[in-house]
């Protein structure tokens, strides 16, 4: 089983492209903490994405 780590990213396939969400924080009483970032795209890149998880996020923090 893989553990995550602070700082992993994730890709989702949605119909209008791929979405993606950075793990941040795990707090013992709440959960994992995310970001969602901010945009869509249809293919992902290693400069592309070093240049999104520097930028602002779209929803700021979400608990699962």
């Amino acid at each position: 089983m893989v553990r995550l780590k602070i700082g992993d990213l994730f890709e989702i396939e949605t119909t209008k492209g791929l979405a993606y969400f950075q793990y941040v924080h795990k707090d013992e009483t709440i959960g994992s903490l995310i970001r969602i970032l901010l945009s869509l795209h249809l293919g992902a890149q290693n400069e592309f994405l070093n240049d999104l998880v520097k930028q602002k996020e779209l929803i700021t923090f979400i608990f699962l």
